[in-house]
């Protein structure tokens, strides 16, 4: 059985036993993984993972009680956060090969979207320790 490598712009096909592992003779980590697909897959699993939390009712409005406590504009702005970096690495994956000035504008935006969402993650989590510090003195 053959494989089609492709290693810059060069193409070959060879037996699996040869395959190179992470990197060819030519150019480095060929076959390696792009941060855009690392940030898509982070951003999916940390939306069904929060999505399965226990939710508590604040305002009429479901939050996930670990990190989020009672402040549902902040785990809304979470939610719209992993969804920009979704957006953004889907669309820097599509179009990496046939427009890579607009795919690394699609990339900057969905590194920035999984930092503001890491950021609010945090500050939510900082806050409900300092309220729950509180509250034990």
């Amino acid at each position: 059985m053959n494989l089609r490598i492709t290693c810059g712009e060069e193409e070959e096909l060879l037996p699996v036993s040869q395959v190179p592992a992470g990197t060819c003779c030519e150019h480095q980590n060929c076959l390696k993984t792009q941060w855009d697909e690392v940030i898509f897959t982070a951003s999916c699993m940390t939306t069904l993972i929060v999505l399965q939390l226990p939710m508590t009712n604040a305002s009429g409005k479901p939050v996930p009680l670990f990190v989020f406590g009672n402040v549902p504009p902040a785990f809304h702005a979470f939610l719209i956060c992993l969804t920009g970096a979704c957006f953004g690495s889907v669309c820097s994956i599509h179009i990496r090969k046939t427009n890579p000035k607009i795919a690394s504008f699609y990339y900057a935006f969905s590194v920035l979207s999984m930092f503001a969402s890491l950021a609010i993650a945090f500050s939510c989590f900082v806050w409900e320790s300092f309220k729950a510090l509180y509250q034990l003195c």
